[in-house]
């Protein structure tokens, strides 16, 4: 599968069926091709957040992902898949799927061409859990031959502070840690915000040179 976006037609769909509370998807379809067929391109993400809240969320099960591809400037709302290991897999509408650990980080995109194929985060999530600390994140994507190629990369973590997230009009008391990482020219920050059950209910992570960043906002109970 080659998705080139993080948000695609069905991704639209989904987005505009969950913040009018549709229960049937397909409702939002025509809207949505009238939307993609604009002479200045799909919403971008900011507009399509804006129609998000949790009423209408609340039809299509007690979890979401909310995501932000922030280099392409598209969103998109994930649905929990199957969870293995600890690790769930949230999927669009559009197939396009990230596999995130059950404290929120990511570990693996799939659709987003090119793939975070695997990510070896023991270090950096025992860092956090810590609060500070040296550690290193390991990537695996394909080349243009589909061949794998691992980067290490090292970095440290550091806590900034208590505080407060407002997610989708409730705030979520919140410790702020951030995570500078660099291997030669390429130097990331990536940011997390815990809550008191361990999860990074706000993140913005770094999944590799072309994607970038995507930020995450989870929707639970």
């Amino acid at each position: 599968m080659s998705v080139r976006r993080i948000l695609g037609p069905a991704g639209l769909a989904l987005v505009l069926a969950l913040a009018s509370g549709c229960d049937r998807i397909v409702d939002a379809v025509p809207s949505v091709g009238a939307l993609l067929e604009r002479a200045d391109g799909p919403p971008p993400a900011a507009a399509i957040l804006a129609t998000l809240s949790r009423p209408g969320l609340a039809p299509f099960g007690s979890e979401q992902l909310v995501a932000v591809l922030e280099r392409r400037d598209v969103a998109a709302v994930l649905l929990p898949g199957p969870t293995v290991a600890g690790t769930t897999t949230w999927i669009a509408a559009d197939a396009t799927t990230v596999s995130v650990r059950h404290d929120g980080l990511v570990v693996a995109t799939r659709g987003l061409a090119p793939d975070l194929m695997r990510a070896d985060l023991s270090e950096i999530a025992s860092a956090l859990d810590a609060g500070a600390g040296p550690a290193t994140r390991v990537h695996r994507h394909l080349d243009g031959l589909d061949r794998e190629v691992v980067a290490a990369y090292a970095c440290r973590i550091r806590t900034e502070g208590p505080g407060t997230v407002t997610i989708l009009g409730r705030a979520i008391p919140a410790l702020h840690l951030t995570e500078r990482c660099a291997n030669g020219r390429v130097r990331f920050r990536n940011d997390y915000w815990r809550d008191r059950t361990g999860r990074y209910v706000r993140s913005r992570q770094w999944i590799g040179e072309e994607a970038g960043h995507i930020r995450l906002e989870y929707i639970g109970p």
